[in-house]
């Protein structure tokens, strides 16, 4: 839902956040190439913006209660700050995954995904020690306690403390033996040494095949839409091959991808 932009302050992290209409808040951060937002930096270019429109994904949502509609999630290399001396594989993942395989900022993201293998979490959770964890299950959030370890859940949001908003959130991978394995279609599974890409900096993130088959539903959303339109155009031909593969095997009466990775297919050279 579209908000109009009455205000701004700035955030704990001297980030600049407008103020919404509606009462809540959108960071408006300038990161290149991510974030190409150059009027956020001076005070005529914020004020040139009073009055337009932005996304409030938090009036749009009523999948949970409140509190849970706080987030500012954080950027991938804030990610990568986090997460440096982690000793287990980690990987960007979402909408920032196909961002990051593009070099380019393509649109809002609302949340900021990593994916960590289940079988560390335990690990994650030590390294987290100074966040506040909750596991996303059947609409609730439930902190996670010492000792914790999630066998089927596996969504994990993560804020700094009782009155902050979340930050990013943490999907947990299932594994068996060095291969990572498909959750909703456990035939579909690959080597984990091969699961990703690492930027020029070295933020490592998801493959985009890998990540389109999760984005993959019955019904599309215009967000993965989005990200699968800018995604497959730049997939080679077994990157293609193996995509198709995985929606076949997900969805047996055909999805709407498979015809259109076709098509780019018989036009390649």
């Amino acid at each position: 839902m579209k908000q109009t932009i009455i205000g701004y302050h700035r955030d704990e992290r001297e980030d600049w956040v407008a103020e919404l209409s509606c009462g809540h808040g959108s960071h408006v951060r300038h990161e290149p190439p991510f974030a190409d937002r150059p009027w956020v930096v001076t005070v005529a270019g914020r004020q040139s913006m009073l009055g337009f429109s932005l996304e409030c994904l938090k009036c749009e949502s009523s999948a949970y209660e409140v509190d849970a509609f706080r987030w500012q999630p954080i950027s991938p290399s804030d990610v990568a700050k986090i997460m440096s001396g982690f000793g287990a594989p980690w990987w960007i993942a979402g909408g920032w995954a196909i961002d990051l395989f593009l070099g380019k900022h393509t649109r809002i993201h609302y949340d900021t995904d990593i994916l960590v293998l289940r079988r560390d979490q335990n690990l994650l959770y030590e390294h987290l020690h100074d966040w506040q964890l909750h596991k996303a299950h059947s609409g609730t959030l439930t902190r996670i306690e010492s000792g914790d370890f999630l066998e089927e859940i596996g969504d994990v949001w993560c804020r700094s403390g009782d009155d902050k908003p979340w930050a990013f959130q943490v999907m947990l991978m299932n594994t068996q033996s060095d291969n990572w394995v498909y959750k909703r279609c456990p035939e579909i599974r690959g080597p984990i040494s091969e699961i990703g890409f690492q930027t020029a900096d070295g933020i490592p993130y998801l493959k985009p095949a890998i990540q389109l088959l999760y984005k993959a539903k019955s019904e599309t959303i215009e967000k993965d839409r989005h990200d699968f339109e800018h995604a497959s155009a730049h997939l080679n031909s077994a990157e293609r091959l193996w995509l198709m593969d995985g929606l076949r095997q997900q969805f047996g009466e055909g999805h709407e991808w498979i015809d259109y990775l076709e098509e780019i297919g018989d036009k390649s050279p």
